[in-house]
């Protein structure tokens, strides 16, 4: 339930930073309709939303890989440790 509902209300969490830069990109398309600003400004809030999503799925697959980079060189440690020379 709980996933369900942050699915569903994952755009509206853009708000903030869609107030804060919008104005700057609203500046640019000005002399377009009001129906073609609010396209783009569905666009913009897609594009936001894709690119945190891309971002949260390449630092999953980063600490993925960290990870199983430091259990292979643990191993490997404790492969190549003698414990003969005492």
């Amino acid at each position: 339930m709980f996933a369900v509902s942050i699915f569903i209300t994952y755009a509206l969490q853009y708000y903030v930073p869609l107030s804060i830069l919008w104005p700057h990109i609203e500046v640019r398309i000005m002399e377009a309709t009001y129906s073609r600003r609010l396209f783009l400004q569905y666009v913009f809030r897609t594009v936001l939303v894709l690119l945190s999503c891309e971002l949260l799925l390449l630092l999953a697959t980063l600490t993925l890989r960290t990870s199983e980079i430091s259990v292979a060189a643990v191993v490997d440690c404790c492969h190549t440790f003698d414990c003969s020379h005492r």
